[in-house]
């Protein structure tokens, strides 16, 4: 405790929270009786018990506001997301969903016509034609499928040894069948040893939407060529290559760019597939790396799987 006398004041300072006596003495004058102060010096507002539970109060009650704006921030980010992915969905149904099914509207009178022609001929084309078509629905019902799985994030990725070119030679013949509408050959080049710690279900997804691209963009009278070798780095490398038109050569650019940055898009945004979007997912969900590139009026979609784990 410090007394100081300032101005006709007397001045305590430094006084611990308690009960204080104070006697004032006259030093000239010692038999007048001296001056009891009785004094008591309480705490400050601010370090009683009571303005302690108040900060209490006041940090848990903002707290409490922190942890609710972030709640529902990420609820609204998720709520947005989910709208979003549902308007794709939309778009993608009334989009790639829609040309398939109205391929089958007044097929059978038609067949009915040609068979009482004897056309039998074109008959035999429609049919091929039918057979094309629900191949098309099937595989977008089957991206559709595994679209939602991954947008989802329930998707467990089982990885296992694969034989890629083996996994590829039982799609070929498949898809080969439909390319005689467009006079178009599958050129099927393989190496020895093409095993790689892959997702069998998202190779799969891969090899299909791959096919079904360079069949539907390919120039008539043109080969798709496909590839399946062993890279330096003891990885696996799948190689499917077909001609372009001109007019998709910007479409391509701006696609290799997205795939390069690793951004994402939208399906059907400017041009851009849902079966090369299936693709980007499933290659990153197995850990393989996608690249597009170009040659003259060649593009080849290159995926890069990693090596077969023990290998070295």
């Amino acid at each position: 405790m410090q007394l100081m006398y300032d101005n006709n004041k007397i001045v305590l300072q430094n006084l611990f929270p308690g009960k204080y006596q104070l006697r004032v003495r006259v030093v000239n004058h010692p038999e007048v009786p001296p001056l009891i102060l009785n004094i008591e010096a309480a705490e400050y507002w601010y370090k009683t018990k009571s303005a302690m539970v108040l900060w209490f109060l006041v940090a848990g009650l903002l707290l409490w506001l922190i942890l609710s704006w972030r709640i529902s921030h990420a609820r609204n980010a998720a709520l947005e997301e989910v709208d979003k992915s549902r308007k794709e969905l939309f778009t993608i149904i009334s989009h790639d969903l829609r040309s398939p099914l109205k391929a089958y509207q007044g097929l059978a009178e038609v067949i009915s016509y040609l068979l009482r022609k004897g056309d039998y001929e074109r008959v035999n084309k429609l049919a091929q034609q039918i057979d094309s078509t629900g191949m098309k629905l099937d595989l977008l019902l089957d991206n559709l499928l595994n679209w939602n799985i991954l947008q989802q994030e329930k998707l467990i990725v089982k990885k296992e040894t694969l034989d890629i070119a083996l996994l590829m030679n039982e799609h070929i013949p498949i898809y080969q069948a439909f390319c005689t509408q467009k006079n178009i050959r599958i050129l099927f080049e393989y190496r020895n040893d093409c095993m790689a710690d892959a997702d069998k279900t998202m190779v799969a997804l891969m090899i299909r939407n791959l096919l079904d691209n360079a069949i539907k963009n390919s120039l008539p009278e043109q080969n798709i060529t496909v590839d399946v070798f062993p890279t330096e780095e003891q990885g696996v490398e799948m190689v499917v290559s077909n001609t372009f038109q001109e007019k998709d050569r910007e479409k391509l650019i701006m696609i290799s760019s997205l795939i390069r940055k690793k951004e994402n898009w939208e399906a059907g945004s400017n041009g851009m597939g849902f079966g090369l979007r299936m693709v980007y997912l499933a290659a990153i969900k197995t850990g393989a790396e996608l690249s597009i590139s170009k040659k003259d009026n060649i593009v080849s979609f290159n995926v890069r799987f990693k090596q077969k784990t023990g290998k070295k």
